[in-house]
């Protein structure tokens, strides 16, 4: 009976019975040397960065007593000791209050080439006070036997300890040294100590620091109550992990670290993968062995033609044959189809381009009886006012403006046709507004630039007819560098910043309503029409020096 039930049983199911134990008693134990592995190599580093911040400690506290030397060297011995000694002896009142500047001029040089110092000066032991200090001394009296470090030489060291002086609470290094040629006075001096380990120190290490007498001078001493102490200088207790090392001065730094934090990441790890032994173990085995070969794959190739089709790339490069034939199927399926997409792109393309076409030539019927009109108002009032023999050069300008205005078989025209196309239409509007024209082509070779017809005169129109002053000035400036930059500017009233913003919007999303007017409209359009992102239009306005409206288009010749 039970040899019928497995022949009858399909092969996936027998699949899933071959490889589902076998696979997930590998996983678990794998999971389980992970575990291990990890936790061994966490407590390493943990030691390891531990040990190195113990060093970089000792070597801070190591640094500053040698600077705390020399600089107690510089004021036991040499020409600010003698001042001392000789301030000290003085009764006159004037004599004593010039070797006080004297030290403190000598002192303050010191205090300079050592940015960490804190307070330097000179203590009496007998009053115990300091005669002379810099930054003001707390009132300090002796200095307590608990922050004592070590001796050396001559030299007694204490700290680390909260900084005598008044204003500060920084974490210092103080030392005494006697000076010779004043009994009973000892030179002082604080420097900060960078102890660099406890920045990476988390909140729950703590650091204590044993003077060379054995007494702790920083931290908590019931901590050292377990320690083993000796050669030894790393173990544990019930709560703590310590490591400790000794300085230069026979003083010793322990660095003390809570159990908890060697197992609290393992601790928090466990849980999570005990779910993942038991979650993911069974699809571990199931799918990575039995379904991504003959299922999943086929997806993710059908899924990275769907991706391709997404991001617009619709090359035909033949369809992959899986095996599978209803897989097959879809993919022959999706290279027609890709086929028909890029049919209609490009059958849209050559629509849009025809469209565009079409808003511009209805863009230019539109502009050349709205320029028309403007010029025959111009001819009417110059013979009102003047009927003079001027008319008949407005009439031959106007004559040779029409025609180039009115052509419709040349889309493109040479920088220089433009200019005198803008230049006669600017004399005709000279004859009934004075203002100052001014032409500037800083490069010759932009003169041969090709440029659509038509694109420099109804920004000149704006530029008149919009905020221009009687007796004001319009230039028009082309430079050639990547780009033909144009330039054109009048300096009448500035636009209000409102009025300016929404210019810049209108441009931005030019449309066939758009309030810019019939002239720039067409100026944005066939810009958009023949080089598309390459071109671009700007508008500034600034009062008190007028508009510019900066244009910038491929330069080809």
């Amino acid at each position: 009976m039970k040899m019928k039930k497995i022949h009858s049983m399909s092969l996936i199911k027998r699949m899933l019975v071959l490889y589902l134990i076998g696979p997930l008693l590998l996983f678990i134990m794998f999971c389980l040397f992970i575990i291990w592995s990890m936790n061994r190599e966490m407590n390493q580093k943990l030691q390891i960065s531990i040990a190195n911040d113990l060093n970089r400690t000792i070597h801070a506290i190591d640094e500053t007593t040698n600077t705390l030397m020399m600089i107690t060297e510089q004021m036991a011995y040499g020409y600010v000791s003698t001042n001392l000694s000789s301030m000290l002896e003085e009764d006159n009142p004037y004599e004593k209050s010039r070797l006080i500047r004297s030290i403190a001029n000598e002192v303050n040089v010191i205090s300079f080439t050592n940015m960490g110092i804190r307070l330097v000066g000179y203590y009496d032991r007998e009053e115990e006070d300091f005669v002379f200090c810099s930054n003001g001394a707390a009132d300090t009296g002796i200095l307590p036997e608990d922050i004592y470090l070590f001796c050396r030489n001559e030299f007694q060291f204490q700290g680390p300890h909260v900084s005598f002086a008044r204003n500060y609470n920084d974490l210092v290094i103080s030392v005494m040294k006697s000076v010779p040629t004043a009994k009973g006075i000892d030179a002082y001096a604080e420097l900060v100590v960078d102890l660099h380990a406890m920045d990476s120190f988390p909140e729950d290490m703590e650091l204590v620091i044993l003077g060379e007498d054995g007494r702790v001078n920083y931290g908590r001493a019931e901590l050292m109550e377990n320690v083993s102490g000796g050669r030894v200088m790393q173990g544990r207790t019930r709560e703590y992990f310590y490591m400790g090392a000794s300085g230069d001065g026979g003083y010793q730094a322990y660095i003390f670290v809570p159990q908890r934090t060697f197992s609290q990441t393992l601790y928090r790890m466990m849980p999570t993968t005990i779910a993942a032994i038991a979650v993911f173990g069974g699809m571990f085995s199931v799918i990575v062995i039995l379904l991504l070969k003959n299922i999943v794959g086929p997806i993710r190739i059908f899924e990275e033609e769907i991706r391709r089709i997404q991001q617009g790339d619709l090359e035909i490069r033949g369809y992959k044959h899986v095996g599978i034939p209803e897989y097959d199927h879809l993919l022959r399926e999706t290279t027609i189809m890709k086929e028909k997409i890029a049919e209609l792109l490009v059958q849209q393309e050559i629509e849009q381009h025809e469209r565009a076409k079409l808003r511009v030539e209805q863009l230019m019927y539109k502009i050349n009886p709205h320029f028309l009109i403007n010029a025959l108002n111009t001819i009417h009032w110059l013979a009102v006012e003047r009927n003079t023999e001027d008319i008949n050069r407005v009439a031959r300008d106007f004559n040779k403006l029409l025609y180039y205005n009115l052509k419709v078989d040349k889309n493109t025209v040479c920088l220089r046709e433009e200019l005198e196309a803008v230049a006669q239409y600017v004399f005709l509007q000279q004859s009934r507004f004075s203002f100052q024209y001014v032409v500037n082509v800083l490069e010759e070779k932009a003169y041969a630039a090709r440029i659509p017809r038509f694109i420099l005169q109804p920004i000149v129109e704006n530029a008149i007819y919009h905020g221009m002053h009687e007796n004001g000035n319009l230039v028009l400036l082309v430079d050639v560098m990547d780009k033909l930059d144009i330039y054109i500017k009048n300096d009448g009233d500035a636009m209000e910043p409102e009025m300016l913003e929404n210019l810049r919007e209108e441009v931005k999303k030019s449309r066939e309503n758009s309030r810019l007017g019939i002239g720039l409209n067409y100026v944005i359009q066939i810009l958009r029409e023949r080089y598309d992102k390459e071109a671009q239009i700007q508008m500034l306005s600034i009062k008190g020096e007028g508009t510019v409206i900066y244009l910038s288009i491929p330069f080809k010749i």
